[in-house]
């Protein structure tokens, strides 16, 4: 009776060590200090509706990425998409097909992987601000210039009551989703300070240095009036030591 229920035990361990290394999730640079099972990242399983599929994400199809852990551990090769509707990272096992949101405690970074029309590859780059320990309640934001200071994006899929209409397949609907954008700019001197897309409203954040900017942005032929002007204007201001 003994050696059944050793065996029955030992066959057991086996499976388990068998379906935990095979999780359809690649892993590099395991962190000997993880405090999570080897080759599992912890989360809920997460449903997909056609209404979610359609209006939560911020990609309309799921991209390769890399999600970075607190711990040091990285986890690559992952097809996943970022939900601005909840702001949750959620993650597809193939082996298993399903999905689920990775726990948000856990992520320090994570980076989106897409190849444009010409072919070439360009990143995104997530950044969990609670690993910084800034008391806000918002998590990831999209790092579009990093330095002395950072300029942050963060996505905000909203649900918005509208008139009836039908949709598709013929049903009816009284709810529009809308993606909305907001900018912030995260510096040592201020902390995180939200920006609108314009010139005024870095004067208002940096009221004794308004004179400085304007003369600094003006030199170098800068109006902020898209994200493209804002990555630059943040980045001249901050190779001329402006937020040291």
């Amino acid at each position: 009776m003994v050696k059944k229920y050793m065996m029955c035990f030992l066959l057991f361990s086996i499976q388990f060590m068998g379906s935990a290394q095979n999780s359809g999730i690649s892993i590099s640079n395991l962190n000997k200090d993880s405090n999570r099972f080897q080759g599992k990242l912890t989360g809920e399983i997460y449903y997909l509706s056609p209404v979610s599929n359609a209006n939560y994400f911020l990609q309309k199809d799921w991209e390769e990425g890399t999600i970075i852990l607190k711990d040091g551990d990285v986890f690559e090769n992952m097809r996943m998409r970022y939900m601005a509707y909840g702001d949750k990272l959620v993650t597809y096992n193939v082996n298993n097909r399903s999905l689920f949101v990775v726990d948000k405690s856990i992520v320090k970074e994570f980076i989106f992987y897409s190849s444009s029309e010409a072919g070439k590859l360009t990143e995104q780059k997530f950044i969990n601000i609670d690993s910084l320990n800034l008391l806000f309640n918002k998590s990831y934001f999209h790092e579009l210039y990093s330095g002395t200071s950072k300029l942050l994006c963060f996505y905000q899929v909203e649900q918005n009551k509208v008139s009836p209409y039908i949709g598709v397949g013929g049903k009816m609907y009284d709810v529009e989703f809308r993606l909305k954008t907001m900018y912030y700019i995260l510096s040592k001197e201020k902390g995180l300070e939200k920006i609108q897309l314009r010139n005024r409203s870095l004067f208002s954040i940096y009221p004794e240095h308004k004179k400085e900017i304007k003369k600094i942005l003006r030199k170098n032929k800068i109006n902020i009036s898209d994200e493209s002007s804002a990555i630059q204007a943040v980045k001249t201001l901050d190779s001329m030591g402006f937020f040291k």
